[in-house]
């Protein structure tokens, strides 16, 4: 939707909604909600729910306010292949398959929309996202998780095979990760928080955490692009964004 006045046409907004749609639209969340009659029955899987959301960029508003209707869209992206994160990664992906490309700029966060569930009790997160846990709750109180980070999902993995380490020895184990493949003549790819000493074919900083979020998705399909066997990530743990 490109306005509040749109989502009242579409959904029953329930207290909870509500305030997250007061604290957090426009902004990287989608809120669950149950639909109205007026919303048909394939845009929710013959469900009685509809995930509304009102995207923080001038170029998506405009768009779906010229529409002059709310725009029921998937992502621009295909299932089994990283995110996309920029025009060239949608060229890349779907040349020949769609019409147009509106090039908005690279994206500014970088990983998904938080999806939230505000028909059940307690309220639920369906996919983790932009917008930590700890923030949802300060809202809405406490509520029940029951997405997995997106690294775990198949669908958002690159062609390369994927090593994330956790840990205080993240480093030294990706050290010891990299000189192994490289031992067996595979090219490798490595992405780690700040600089460091690895042989590797490429290495990657991905910096803090909002910069980390940032990159991820286009780190996968640069190293993919240039045919890396493997790719070891320094991984992120803790709470906020590092959650997502």
């Amino acid at each position: 939707v490109s306005n509040v006045e749109m989502i009242e046409t579409l959904a029953e907004v329930n207290s909870v909604a509500k305030k997250l749609i007061d604290e957090f639209f426009p902004g990287p969340i989608t809120v669950i909600m149950r639909k109205k009659k007026v919303v048909p029955s394939i845009v929710t899987a013959n469900t009685d729910k509809v995930a509304i959301r009102m995207p923080d960029h001038n170029i998506a508003l405009k768009i779906v306010e010229l529409a002059e209707t709310p725009l029921a869209t998937p992502s621009a992206n295909l299932s089994g292949k990283p995110s996309l994160t920029k025009a060239e990664h949608v060229i890349e992906d779907f040349m020949g398959k769609i019409d147009v490309i509106v090039d908005g700029g690279e994206t500014g966060i970088g990983i998904e929309s938080t999806v939230v569930d505000t028909t059940t009790q307690p309220v639920r997160i369906v996919r983790l996202g932009a917008i930590p846990v700890e923030d949802i709750e300060s809202i809405v109180g406490k509520v029940e998780v029951v997405d997995a980070p997106s690294m775990k999902h198949p669908h958002y993995k690159p062609n390369a095979k994927l090593i994330v380490v956790f840990g205080k020895d993240a480093i030294k184990r990706i050290q010891e990760l990299a000189r192994k493949f490289k031992e067996r003549n595979l090219r490798v790819g490595v992405a780690v928080k700040y600089a460091s000493e690895i042989d590797c074919d490429e290495l990657i900083e991905m910096g803090d955490i909002r910069e980390y979020g940032r990159k991820l998705f286009n780190v996968l399909r640069e190293f993919d692009k240039k045919e890396m066997d493997v790719i070891i990530i320094e991984g992120i743990s803790g709470k906020g964004l590092a959650r997502s």
